[in-house]
């Protein structure tokens, strides 16, 4: 389980790094900064978002995914007593 949650919150990271950064940047490029500034300011930002990404994805990621077996147990613990009677 713990290999699943680690590689789920390292492509749930990558994704919000990819978002922040493509948005960091047209905002930046509409304000009307140029092309080396927007770029920096995608780059900060997206370093940002990959350290907090890493950190506050993991309990989220962990916790969905043991609801999702919780709910998955119950439906299990149903089928069976519904087969049985």
């Amino acid at each position: 389980m713990a290999a699943g949650s680690r590689e789920l919150t390292r492509r749930a990271t990558a994704h919000l790094v990819g978002v922040a950064f493509a948005l960091t940047y047209l905002v930046a490029s509409f304000a009307g900064a140029s092309v080396g500034t927007s770029l920096v300011r995608g780059c900060i930002v997206a370093g940002v978002t990959m350290v907090l990404g890493a950190l506050l994805c993991r309990p989220v990621i962990d916790v969905v995914l043991d609801a999702a077996a919780r709910d998955e147990a119950k439906r299990a613990a149903e089928q069976a007593k519904d087969g049985d009677a």
